[in-house]
């Protein structure tokens, strides 16, 4: 014997997916805006803005450099450099895909 809902308590429902369909879309759409002022930023739409960003970037490496040791930079910069290949991303090449060395030893 089935239990029956109330058309009461259907609506209710409904219009609880509409408000969560609502509220997720405008969080979509925010995060997109500011995505795509990102992306304006860095590609030169507006040239007072990017100097703007630019210079920012540039204040920021400053204090960096100020407050880090040189040592520690090259430090970092040289673990970075020499990193695992396999912590490597390559450029045009899937995540998933086989590498070339795979690809030679099967011969």
């Amino acid at each position: 014997m089935g239990t029956s809902v109330s058309p009461c308590a259907e609506t209710f429902k409904a219009r609880a997916k509409a408000i969560d369909a609502a509220w997720l879309q405008h969080t979509l759409e925010k995060v997109a805006t500011q995505l795509e002022h990102l992306t304006a930023v860095t590609m030169w739409e507006d040239p007072i803005v990017t100097g703007g960003f630019v210079a920012a970037c540039a204040a920021v490496a400053a204090l960096l450099f100020a407050f880090v040791p040189f040592q520690w930079a090259v430090l970092f910069g040289g673990l970075y450099t020499m990193r695992p290949p396999s912590w490597r991303v390559v450029p045009g090449r899937g995540l998933h895909s086989p590498t070339s060395e795979l690809n030679l030893s099967r011969f």
